[in-house]
């Protein structure tokens, strides 16, 4: 079973990754393929270049490329939960292989740019504007090989609203009884 992860920034979209690894899956972010092209390159890993080379690696290979780049190193039978799925075609890439199902993971804003605050890892998100700015370009970026997580998360087969305590957020997961 793959399960795909979508929704912005500081949704919850690790935790629930980390809950399905307690239950015996592998995680896989399609961000870690980005990051490894950044330390080759030699570029910081921050949310700019993030968001940079990996619009550029999907221009060049293609907007499934990501997903089709962690699909390869999937075992069948295999269990995975799939997170930073940023663009529609990565979606359509890994539901192809079939038994996949993708979650939307979303909070209100002011709850996620609260947790991003708590985190202190980013450091062009020191205001609620900067986070705001991020988000816009995230969510919806007008480039047909960019990122479009509204997109994603337009064809997610459930949503999740996680704005309360982490215990909540995972009984509402258990609740969709797919594990």
């Amino acid at each position: 079973m793959r399960i795909g992860i979508t929704g912005p920034s500081a949704a919850g979209k690790d935790t629930l990754a980390e809950y399905l690894v307690s239950k015996g899956f592998e995680h896989f972010s399609l961000s870690d393929i980005i990051r490894e092209e950044l330390r080759e390159r030699g570029l910081e890993i921050d949310r700019d270049n993030l968001y940079n080379v990996g619009n550029e690696l999907r221009e060049k290979e293609g907007a499934g490329f990501l997903a089709a780049r962690a699909l390869a190193k999937m075992e069948k039978g295999g269990n995975y939960a799939i997170t930073s799925i940023r663009n529609p075609r990565e979606v359509e890439t890994l539901a192809a292989g079939g038994d996949f199902i993708l979650i939307s993971v979303n909070a209100p804003l002011e709850v996620r740019f609260k947790r991003v605050s708590e985190r202190k890892r980013d450091k062009y998100e020191s205001s609620i504007e900067e986070f705001k700015r991020n988000e816009a370009r995230e969510m919806e970026s007008g480039i047909a090989l960019g990122q479009n997580v509204k997109g994603c998360m337009e064809m997610a087969d459930y949503e999740i609203v996680n704005n309360g305590a982490k215990d909540e957020f995972i009984a509402n997961f258990e609740a969709l009884n797919l594990i």
